[in-house]
């Protein structure tokens, strides 16, 4: 909605409650949507410090599949600062996150945001392969999905069909 300065005064209470009652995920979520509020409040540079914190954080955790969001995020920021190259370093580690931890709409996610990253530094060849698997994994997702969705209807209607035979 576009309030940032509530916002802010919010995670500022969240930081007094931190720095109270020290919890370190709390503190990670903290420096994520801190940076997330910097980052579309146009602030690239901070944002980018509060994710690099809230990968540290959670690397001393070994909280290691917290990290797909935070390199993700890292990689959008160099993106919109025009740095593909590292973008895409961190791209790739927010792939080798999610696909460690079968996060696969997150890799079928990254894969599409490489191809684009590929593509505007004309490296076609690697932009083509992953917008191929982007393709294949999306597609393959909402297969899965649909499934998943007909299995839902098919055991309501068998529990309707049930229902409807002990009322009888």
């Amino acid at each position: 909605q576009q309030y940032y300065d509530t916002a802010f005064r919010a995670l500022n209470g969240v930081r007094e409650v931190i720095d109270r009652h020290y919890d370190t995920t709390i503190e990670c979520y903290y420096y994520i949507n801190r940076g997330a509020l910097l980052e579309v409040t146009g602030k690239l540079d901070s944002a980018a410090y509060c994710y690099a914190r809230a990968y540290d954080i959670w690397k001393m955790l070994g909280k290691e599949s917290e990290i797909f969001r935070v390199t993700f995020n890292l990689g959008f920021i160099e993106w919109e600062k025009k740095n593909y190259a590292e973008a895409l370093r961190y791209y790739k580690l927010s792939e080798a996150s999610a696909k460690k931890f079968g996060m696969a709409r997150e890799v079928a996610h990254v894969n599409g945001t490489m191809a684009e990253g590929y593509a505007s530094i004309g490296d076609y060849k690697n932009a083509y392969n992953y917008l191929h698997d982007y393709a294949t994994m999306n597609d393959s997702l909402s297969k899965s999905d649909f499934n998943t969705y007909v299995a839902k209807l098919d055991k309501q209607f068998e529990a309707q069909k049930k229902q409807e035979i002990i009322q009888a």
